[in-house]
């Protein structure tokens, strides 16, 4: 059972990374200015740290 959850943690873990680069992508393209692209960088630091996070309790369980 917890290998489900942790499995299913995975990738949604994965698919926020997925997400979150694509969000990245479509700020260049939208925002040309450094402002907006230095907050999408920010955000994808955030989803990377979160998805690091789901690996480390991963490990844990």
């Amino acid at each position: 059972m917890l290998f489900v959850i942790g499995y299913w943690l995975l990738v949604i873990g994965y698919w926020l990374l997925v997400i979150g680069y694509w969000l990245l992508v479509i700020g260049y393209w939208l925002f040309d200015n450094k402002q907006s692209s230095i907050l999408f960088r920010d955000f994808l630091l955030t989803v990377f740290t979160v998805s690091r996070l789901i690996f480390s309790t991963q490990k844990i369980i």
